[in-house]
């Protein structure tokens, strides 16, 4: 049968994933476009497709490690590397838990001895985003049970609360670092995720102050000068004029060249015209 001139035939055809193996769904920050979001992360292979059937594949089998919903954009790690390096975070993990458990608060990781300590708590809390994300929710939650001795309860509710943000429930992991924060002894992290959560929210004005919260219990220069950095982008959100100008000459005074940046001027004089500063 002859098709007329006039019939248009629509082939589609392209590559893309197949064959998910080890699904994993989160939410958080994407590194590539900065946004928070949906995360996904599945073991595939990428295949030729037409009318998205499946023909050749045209890679070996990846991770696709943090997939985002927004921008797509992923870390590929092939099978093997990935399956060492879960296993080498793994291990670290233990290694941190052991050291707080021997009453250390940092730890240098095996074959690393030339490196610098790490905090043990800050490390344990930031790894739990990785191991989920990579199948491993069931050793995640085997060293949350284990924190049960009462030096550890800070930790083990930060912990949660990090789980919680993962799963998406943001304004449960918001009240239950808040609540970490109100108690004696409460570690800086907290006060950190704090912010960054009602940043995502929207309520600059609370993550104004939570900044504020963390820089009180932050002695590293370079830590600080991010956190000012941060309080600065919170207040100048939330309209907080006045305030967002002595951020700035905070930030200023703790780094000086922060105040060539062109960009940086810009935002700083919108913040004292606001503001009725000369």
């Amino acid at each position: 049968m002859q098709l007329s001139p006039e019939v248009e035939v629509l082939i589609i055809w392209g590559q893309k994933p197949y064959f998910k193996t080890k699904k994993v769904k989160s939410h958080g920050f994407c590194s590539q476009c900065q946004q928070f979001g949906k995360r996904y992360s599945f073991h595939a292979r990428t295949f030729f497709h037409l009318y998205y059937i499946p023909l050749f594949p045209v890679s070996a089998r990846i991770r696709h490690h943090q997939c985002c919903a927004k921008c797509s954009k992923y870390v590929p790690f092939p099978e093997e590397q990935f399956d060492g390096l879960v296993a080498s975070l793994k291990e670290r993990a233990a290694d941190a838990f052991l050291a707080l458990a021997d009453g250390e608060s940092t730890v240098v990781f095996n074959g690393e001895r030339e490196s610098e300590p790490v905090d043990c708590v800050s490390y344990l809390v930031d790894v739990i985003d990785w191991l989920h994300d990579a199948g491993e929710q069931e050793f995640v939650d085997n060293l949350i049970a284990r924190l049960g001795q009462p030096q550890h309860l800070i930790l083990q509710e930060m912990m949660q609360a990090e789980l919680l943000r993962i799963q998406g429930r943001r304004r449960e992991a918001i009240d239950q670092f808040q609540g970490v924060m109100s108690k004696r002894g409460a570690h800086p992290v907290a006060a950190r995720r704090v912010a960054f959560l009602l940043t995502v929210e929207k309520r600059h004005i609370e993550s104004a102050e939570a900044w504020d919260k963390a820089l009180s219990v932050e002695t590293d220069p370079h830590q600080r000068v991010g956190l000012l950095a941060l309080r600065v982008d919170s207040l100048m959100a939330g309209k907080q004029w006045p305030e967002a100008v002595k951020a700035y000459d905070s930030l200023f005074a703790a780094q000086p060249s922060i105040a060539d940046d062109k960009a940086i001027k810009k935002l700083y004089a919108k913040a004292k015209k606001k503001a009725g500063v000369e």
